[in-house]
């Protein structure tokens, strides 16, 4: 298995939001907290990037 590139990070939530951030790792059977982050936050990017097709307002002229 090859190694993954892994950054260390430090992230402020609210309390409600770590709550709900661990109960998702416990539902997708994650180690961490930290592999739910990084879901959402590629899932986030993916949805932003088929908008940005579609003719979304950061759309570049040109």
């Amino acid at each position: 298995m090859a190694k993954q590139r892994l950054k260390k990070m430090v992230i402020t939530v609210t309390p409600q939001t770590a709550y709900h951030l661990r109960e998702m790792a416990g539902m997708c059977h994650y180690k961490s907290v930290g592999r739910v982050v990084d879901k959402l936050v590629r899932e986030k990017r993916i949805s932003m990037n088929e908008w940005k097709r579609e003719g979304g307002a950061w759309k570049k002229n040109g």
